[in-house]
């Protein structure tokens, strides 16, 4: 629809309502059905990576974003990052611990061939 096409179906006070309307809810509902599939990937992985004991599991809700006017000093950002931190640190130290557990299984089949090396000649 053109803006003259506009004009000519809604007056001026639908028009004012339309965009009080949108200061209030500015994305549409393919935008907040893509935030809710991003929270659901996102809650997905970190409640697989979370160990059980570590509290209630993350909602799809705690990775979207929250776009009340009335909430400006931006705390929902700071949780929202110092969650994907304590995730990240979760991930980092399980990654870690699998190469541990990984250099630990590499010495051990290194002694191992070295122990039967030794059996075979113990004389070298």
């Amino acid at each position: 629809m053109t803006v003259a096409e506009a004009q000519e179906r809604i007056d001026s006070r639908e028009f004012s309502e339309w965009i009080a309307y949108n200061q209030l809810e500015w994305f549409t509902d393919r935008e907040h059905q893509a935030f809710l599939q991003s929270g659901i990937i996102a809650s997905t992985v970190a409640n697989c990576s979370m160990s059980k004991k570590k509290g209630r599991a993350l909602a799809p809700k705690d990775f979207m974003p929250s776009f009340s006017h009335s909430d400006s000093s931006g705390s929902n950002d700071d949780e929202m990052f110092a969650k994907m931190q304590a995730f990240s640190r979760r991930q980092n130290a399980a990654v870690k611990k699998r190469e541990d557990v990984k250099k630990q299984q590499e010495i051990k089949e290194e002694a191992d061939g070295c122990n039967e090396e030794f059996r075979r000649n113990p004389r070298g």
